[in-house]
């Protein structure tokens, strides 16, 4: 499991792997939700 480093290691890293870490979060917290039926899957683009 990813988590979110403390600040000052934020502050170390630039913006693009800032990014790059809020999106694995991101797709991460999905995932988990979609594992736990918390959520149906949204499809991103609509048929």
């Amino acid at each position: 499991m990813l988590s979110r480093p403390p600040v000052s290691e934020l502050k170390k890293m630039t913006v693009r792997e800032r990014k790059i870490l809020g999106m694995q979060l991101a797709k991460q917290a999905f995932d988990l939700a979609v594992k736990n039926d918390k959520i149906v899957r949204i499809p991103f683009a609509k048929q």
